[in-house]
């Protein structure tokens, strides 16, 4: 079997014989709402492009086979299972791959990631289960000797929750597994618009018991510029320098921002005190294009300015572009072909270079503050922080978290941030090759009347408790509270399931839409600022992995004598 590019090149992939663990289920063991997609089905063939690249990766490594196309277009259909179905949930439709032979139901592949481990199996032709790797076959058996054991957390009964007031967005639809998200945020062409959290079905409800909390009477009351954090989270707190968190973006942060009329993607040089009586902080964008193209930063109110992760990227249109790194692109034959030396077309390739970098940006990380003696210990490489895709991500803070269906309660209401407060980030041996890793501890914000007692939280990030005092200010009418219910303690997982770092809903909302969040507050109501944004590598490209650092993940975006000015308390690891 043979599998071809676009430019004729044709390398060989042979499956052994009889590849095969494909099971029709039938469509009455589907859930209302899934659909099956045709084999020629955009989506259908994006998956296996995916998986075809991640093969490429596996047994023709190097930088000589990157060019190539994924040869998974032609892998045969007894390979790709009988049914890829859509479940539509939230106006949101979600991609998964369905054929798993195992159980009475059908179980679901989340993403070309997810499946990978399994189509290795596969192709090697084994019919021995326990040599598979995949989470459904053997969920612990690629897991190294140090990954620790989650420790579920009790926490309130269900009938604790207080029904979701009128006109907020809880789904009361299906649920359905999730998978590789399509684009859920807005185009970089229009506003922003909200798109639906993702929903997951629930297999085995967790067992749940009433918490034993410290009560404080009354309501919270507590000034959050007071709030201190626990030392506890963050590691090593005598080294750890948090970030401002009165500022929305970040130094080496990838941004968005207003070129009137347009969106363009630039990376944060410098945070610049307020200029007019708003309070808005100002920043210093360097524009992204590509290495040949000099362009002037920007200067520009947060309110021009969005998280990467609010904008879905545009397809890169230059064909040139498709089947290369953008460091690599022969920019010089580009140019000449499609701007010439006229300025606005020139811009214009530059906007395709940005979105190129961008896309390979999203899908890596690079790391910085190492840990005094992490490299000996069993081979972990234990850092402070992290440039992860396009944002800055440091212990002791939180950041959005997809759980899996186990971990998750269906008592849990759909419109609440669940957050992992960051002890640890490191890298260690993950078979072959290094992994990336997050350990912590887990919440999910709950709203409680005022009759129940309040747990005192010392251990949270400051942004955390901010999120509650705020909620707790607009539904002090409504005669309710906020508390981060904690679920699992001291639990690792890796790079695929953080969403992004966690936002106060009162300093992004107001970014993003003003009006919107003052009719919301005049009503008494909280949108979760959270469901504004996509999840970090859900853009459509190829998994970069560890870069040596930020500027080594802005290659070919930016001119070859870019410096890059990052704060002192960040020194980037070698």
């Amino acid at each position: 079997m043979a599998a071809g590019s676009g430019t004729g090149e044709v390398y060989p992939f042979t499956l052994a014989p009889g590849s095969s663990d494909g099971k029709a289920w039938a469509d009455g063991d589907f859930n209302s709402g899934h659909q099956k997609l045709p084999e020629d089905d955009k989506r259908h063939i994006a998956w296996l492009f995916r998986l075809g690249a991640l093969l490429r990766d596996q047994f023709l490594p190097g930088p000589e086979h990157q060019g190539m196309n994924p040869l998974a277009h032609y892998i045969s259909r007894g390979t790709w299972t009988d049914h890829n179905r859509s479940s539509l949930s939230q106006n949101r439709l979600d991609y998964y791959l369905y054929g798993y032979p195992y159980g009475n139901k059908p179980k679901a592949f989340r993403s070309p990631n997810d499946f990978f481990p399994h189509l290795l199996w596969i192709a090697g032709g084994s019919k021995d289960k326990s040599l598979c790797s995949c989470q459904l076959c053997n969920p612990e058996q690629a897991k190294p000797s140090w990954w620790p054991q989650p420790a579920p957390v009790p926490a309130p009964s269900a009938s604790s929750s207080v029904a979701a007031p009128r006109g907020s967005s809880v789904s009361t639809g299906t649920a359905a597994v999730s998978a590789t998200p399509m684009s859920r945020a807005a185009s970089a062409s229009s506003a922003a618009t909200k798109p639906a959290p993702a929903a997951k079905p629930i297999q085995q409800p967790m067992a749940v018991a009433p918490a034993q909390p410290k009560t404080i009477p009354g309501p919270v009351t507590t000034d959050p510029s007071t709030h201190t954090q626990n030392p506890a989270v963050v590691g090593n707190p005598a080294m750890v320098t948090q970030p401002d968190d009165k500022a929305v973006f970040r130094e080496g942060e990838a941004v968005w921002f207003l070129t009137n009329p347009t969106w363009r993607l630039g990376i944060v040089l410098q945070k610049l005190p307020p200029a007019t009586q708003d309070g808005r902080l100002r920043y210093m964008i360097k524009q992204l294009a590509h290495s040949l193209l000099q362009l002037e930063a920007h200067l520009r109110p947060e309110n021009e300015m969005r998280p990467f992760l609010a904008f879905s990227v545009p397809a890169v249109n230059l064909p040139e572009l498709q089947n290369t790194w953008v460091r690599n692109a022969p920019w010089s034959q580009i140019v000449a072909k499609y701007a010439g030396d006229n300025p606005t077309r020139q811009e214009l390739v530059g906007v395709e270079g940005s979105k190129k970098a961008l896309i390979e940006i999203d899908h890596s990380y690079s790391l910085f503050n190492v840990m005094l003696d992490s490299r000996s210990s069993g081979g972990k490489l234990v850092v402070q922080g992290i440039f992860l895709g396009a944002e800055r991500i440091n212990v002791g803070e939180a950041v959005r978290i997809r759980l899996t269906p186990q971990e998750m309660n269906p008592a849990w209401p759909k419109n609440m941030p669940i957050l992992m407060v960051l002890k640890e980030i490191f890298t260690a041996k993950s078979g072959e090759t290094d992994g990336l890793f997050f350990s912590g501890d887990i919440y999910r914000l709950e709203e409680i009347t005022r009759q129940q007692p309040v747990v005192e939280q010392t251990e949270i990030p400051s942004a955390m408790f901010k999120e509650k005092v705020f909620r707790d200010g607009i539904r002090a009418a409504a005669g309710t509270h906020f508390q981060w219910v904690p679920v699992l303690q001291n639990v690792t997982k890796d790079e695929t399931v953080i969403r992004g770092r966690f936002y106060e809903t009162s300093r992004l909302m107001a970014i993003l839409d003003q009006n919107k969040f003052d009719a919301a507050l005049a009503k008494g109501e909280v949108e979760d600022v959270q469901a504004y944004l996509n999840n970090r590598a859900d853009s459509k490209g190829v998994y970069v992995g560890r870069k040596q650092n930020r500027l080594e993940m802005l290659a070919g975006a930016v001119p070859d004598d870019f410096v890059l000015p990052l704060p002192a308390s960040i020194q980037e690891a070698s």
